[in-house]
């Protein structure tokens, strides 16, 4: 959910940046056809611009600033505990809040929608100007709605009815309808963003000015059709959302029709929506570009003295590893793999890669080639009989010159310490829904940097178990405070850190063993009578640990270990 508010977010934003530049630079301009391709073409930019994400294409190269390891974070278990009820939240309110407005504005549409299916069932059709023409009652203004036609003849002159047949036409045949109902729904769905309002008329505007230039292009008096339409001022429209003859801004209106053609020279400002669309792509890729911004080349020296290693790195059933390590042997360069397990990095003829990932045995490959070519490798890890101990974390710098392997000073910590961290999880973490139904558990790695000023920023699964619990342990994570920054030679680096998360579903009640502060509870005990809120941590013991433990009891069954607030 947070990843679709960011999405509407973003889309808003773009929404008014795109209005405030067509306002300011195409408004004005005689090229209203140009100017109708251009609001269409914001509106799709808007919506499609987040999708573009650089990540997916930048293949990062970084240098290790320092290698360490430390104690490995405790596995922190997840179980599903039944859900009691809970107070209305901020986001509750503020999603009724929206709710309302969108049913409000739905049900106008709705409306309306009907009003003009009832002119066409009840009212006279007929043929006129080679268009289908729906007879309204008296005093209704003239509108059309995609093929149809509304007025009532009676109501003008010959050459009145003309000039507004040749009006409706136009928006018939340039099927100016579908304009006006993506202006509509855009309000409906973003009704809070004033700047969608701001859109809709402008389309609407821009409608009526290529409209009302056809009929002065088909002969008819430029003054005569002007007061034609200040005659009509006083009608009202049968609807918002349909391309009325009657629209308000008559004096836009005739400004546009009297307005001297913009020099051509004025079409080159609308090649500005390229770096106006760029700019937006940027921000939305802000992440991924400090990420490239603090990457060092491991270039060094002259590039011919250098070749180029590309490869990948698979576990031994050749599923892509993403995340693993990739270092050159007694250096301080590396680079960490992407998404399908691959890498690219600048080593010498000679040089010998060490390839490491958690829970898997260190590789040595020894790379063989010449100096300015290129050569493929794959490296394929084993499964470790243990897991590692610890967490290699990899300090990033920007500084374009060598630096030597040291040992971290201070490393980065929750705010609180591990105990605070595991409160914090047990706190906000919630196991989803469907994937308790379905039964999904397992581990969830997370690698997320902390920067030099202690802000959690790009967190990523690096080996996940399903989206339902990726997408959880995403969020958990991205709802952390600032963290305490690691210092090396007392100033805080920006580091790399890696999460583990079990997310396990225990045994149904009555079949396993649950001890809630190192007590034992009885069979019949329920766990739904301890509240969230004084859960501290919840640990599932399998196998010969709970078997070391508990006896033989537990061979067969889990044990659910609780600790309290009070029990802490």
């Amino acid at each position: 959910m947070e990843a679709f508010y960011t999405y509407v977010a973003k889309v808003n934003i773009a929404l008014g940046i795109f209005w405030l530049f067509y306002h300011f630079i195409f408004l004005r301009d005689s090229f209203i056809v140009l100017k109708r391709v251009c609001l269409l073409t914001v509106l799709f930019l808007s919506f499609s611009y987040p999708f573009i994400d650089f990540s997916l294409w930048v293949f990062q190269e970084r240098q290790l600033f320092w290698i360490n390891y430390i104690p490995i974070w405790e596995e922190v278990g997840i179980v599903p505990v039944i859900p009691i009820e809970e107070g209305i939240s901020g986001d509750h309110i503020l999603g009724f809040i929206y709710g309302i407005g969108v049913v409000i504005l739905g049900i106008r549409f709705g409306v309306q929608s009907y009003q003009i299916y009832r002119f066409i069932r009840k009212g006279k059709v007929f043929v006129d100007a080679g268009v289908r023409v729906v007879s309204l009652e008296r005093g209704m203004a003239p509108f059309s709605f995609f093929h149809w036609v509304f007025l009532n003849p009676e109501d003008y002159s010959d050459r009145e009815r003309k000039e507004i047949l040749t009006h409706e036409k136009t928006h018939v045949e340039q099927w100016h309808s579908v304009d006006m109902l993506l202006g509509e729904v855009l309000c409906i769905l973003f009704w809070f963003n004033p700047f969608v309002w701001l859109l809709r008329r402008d389309i609407r505007q821009n409608l009526e000015f290529l409209a009302d230039r056809k009929v002065v292009e088909s002969g008819y008096d430029r003054k005569n059709y002007q007061y034609h339409l200040l005659r009509l001022s006083h009608q009202s429209a049968a609807a918002q959302f349909i391309n009325n003859f009657n629209v308000s801004q008559l004096k836009k209106r005739i400004i546009m029709m009297n307005k001297r053609k913009t020099p051509r020279v004025g079409l080159f400002k609308y090649a500005l929506l390229l770096p106006v669309t760029l700019g937006l792509v940027l921000v939305a890729n802000r992440q991924t570009l400090a990420g490239m911004a603090s990457v060092v080349s491991v270039s060094e020296g002259k590039v011919g003295e250098k070749m180029m290693v590309k490869g990948k790195v698979t576990d031994e059933e050749s599923n892509p590893i993403p995340g693993a390590t990739v270092v050159i042997k007694n250096s301080t360069m590396g680079t960490v793999t992407n998404t399908e397990g691959e890498f690219a990095l600048n080593a010498d003829p000679e040089a010998v890669l060490c390839v490491s990932y958690i829970g898997k045995e260190i590789e040595e490959i020894p790379v063989k080639g010449k100096s300015g070519k290129e050569i493929q490798v794959t490296v394929v890890l084993k499964s470790s009989p243990q897991e590692m101990e610890g967490v290699e974390i990899i300090g990033l710098t920007g500084e374009k010159k060598s630096v030597t392997r040291q040992l971290a000073e201070v490393n980065p910590e929750f705010p609180g310490g591990r105990e605070a961290l595991k409160h914090f999880l047990a706190q906000h973490i919630q196991y989803p829904a469907e994937a308790r139904e379905k039964n999904i558990q397992g581990k969830v790695w997370v690698q997320f940097v902390v920067d030099e000023q202690g802000k959690v920023m790009q967190p990523q699964i690096v080996k996940g178990v399903d989206p339902l619990l990726d997408q959880e342990a995403l969020r958990i994570v991205k709802l952390m405070p600032d963290w305490k920054p690691a210092q090396q030679n007392g100033k805080s680096v920006e580091t790399s850190f890696l999460l583990p998360l079990d997310f396990s579903i225990p045994v149904k009640q009555g079949k396993g063993i649950i001890v809630v502060d190192g007590k034992l509870m009885p069979e019949d005990f329920n766990v739904a009578t301890l509240s969230l809120d004084e859960v501290e941590s919840i640990t599932v013991l399998k196998g010969e640990k709970a078997v070391a433990l508990y006896g033989e009891k537990a061979k067969e069954r889990e044990v659910l270990l609780i600790t309290t607030q009070k029990g802490h």
